[in-house]
């Protein structure tokens, strides 16, 4: 028994022993280091989910052996990868994380050698890695999801501007992938929150609880925010701006951008008025609209804003859900990536450049929209009897009529 105990505590004091002795790496720099005969130097690195690790062991005055673990210390007996180059004075490896962890080193000096001096360099985010690997929250998203976030590969910071989407009704959050991912990809902070209730508090209240906890973690400000949404989404995107914008958000840059948008519900006329930045309508079915949408309704919000700059943009497939897809099929939607691209970009620089290179056949004018439609006579979707949406309108107190534009 006191054989066992002796044993436990020669291996804890081992291990502390090497714990002391362990130096931390920073990426890009370089560590100066000797490693005594059959024994080794240890070295550790912090690093993410998707980065790319390059281990440079060079300038060796004898020949030394590299062992990498990812979790624990590494030796000869316990390792996860190991050079497999036979040089005298260099030894590398390259690998991509699958978790964010500690990535632990060591140098053998094996053989007879009384020492190995040695200089080792860690590179992390190497120009193999692809710019565009972002982190997703949850991992897998899924149909059952309230919320998702995507985080840029730079990172979050005070500076980074922030997304916020709301999915239209009847549809999930994942099957808007490929938007939230290339937005991501852009530099942007994306949260997706559930938004499948008339009332749009819902959605606002697990956008707040994402941000407090993104918030506490985090230097996140939101002076630069967008909120997109599609469909129902699209029309309860102005409460979740007010509310925010009221709370001093996107002071440094703001849009709302309503894709095929539906009914703001909660939002009453004078609500309007409170909104700044650059509001922009996408439309499927060019300037007429798709059968799921009433260009009434948005034609009334825009008279209604007061203090922002407005946009209608349009593509010509007649289809409501093109917006949906996963990050292949987003990416070859070169109209959706034209257009949304550079219609976000100029939001967060207060530029027009944007716009202005979006080709003149996704543009449309209040009054294209208006003598477009002026024939149709839509009366259903713009006096709130689809989907009772009516009595939601009625519950949180409309006092707008959407069917009844003005003409200019």
């Amino acid at each position: 028994m006191k054989i066992k105990k002796i044993l436990i505590l020669l291996i804890a004091f081992g291990t502390f022993s090497i714990a002391n002795n362990i130096t931390t790496l920073k990426s890009a720099e370089t560590k100066f280091g000797i490693a005594d005969e059959h024994d080794y130097s240890y070295y550790k690195i912090n690093a993410s989910e998707g980065d790319v690790v390059s281990v440079n062991l060079h300038d060796m005055d004898a020949d030394g052996d590299l062992y990498i673990n990812i979790g624990s210390i590494a030796t000869k007996d316990k390792w996860k990868y190991k050079s497999t180059h036979s040089k005298l004075r260099d030894e590398a490896y390259t690998f991509t994380m699958i978790d964010d962890d500690t990535v632990y080193l060591s140098v053998y000096a094996n053989k007879c050698i009384a020492t190995v001096e040695h200089k080792i360099t860690v590179d992390i985010n190497s120009e193999e890695k692809e710019r565009n690997s972002i982190k997703i929250f949850p991992n897998n998203p899924s149909s059952s999801d309230k919320f998702v976030t995507y985080t840029p590969v730079e990172g979050i910071s005070s500076s980074t501007p922030v997304v916020l989407f709301l999915n239209g009704s009847k549809r999930t959050l994942d099957k808007y992938e490929g938007l939230m991912n290339f937005l991501s990809k852009e530099g942007y902070f994306v949260i997706g929150a559930y938004s499948d209730k008339y009332d749009p508090n819902y959605s606002k209240n697990i956008f707040t609880e994402v941000i407090n906890a993104t918030k506490e973690h985090s230097d996140l400000t939101l002076n630069k925010l967008a909120v997109i949404g599609h469909s129902l989404g699209g029309g309860n995107s102005f409460f979740v701006m007010k509310h925010f914008q009221n709370l001093g958000y996107g002071k440094d840059g703001s849009l709302i951008l309503s894709i095929e948008g539906w009914f703001p519900f909660g939002m009453k006329a004078n609500d309007f008025k409170e909104i700044d930045g650059n509001v922009a309508f996408l439309e499927m079915n060019g300037k007429t609209g798709t059968n799921d949408v009433d260009l009434l309704t948005n034609l009334t919000i825009w008279n209604l804003l007061k203090n922002s700059q407005n946009f209608f943009l349009t593509v010509p497939t007649n289809d409501h859900l093109y917006i949906e897809g996963d990050s292949e099929n987003f990416l070859e939607k070169s109209d959706l990536v034209e257009i949304i691209a550079n219609i976000v970009k100029d939001a967060f620089t207060k530029s027009d450049s944007g716009y202005n290179s979006i080709s003149s056949k996704y543009k449309a004018s209040y009054q294209d929209i208006y003598t477009s439609i002026e024939n149709l006579k839509y009366t259903g979707g713009c006096s709130g009897k689809v989907g009772n949406a009516i009595s939601t309108l009625t519950e949180l107190g409309n006092d707008i009529n959407y069917c009844q534009p003005e003409k200019y």
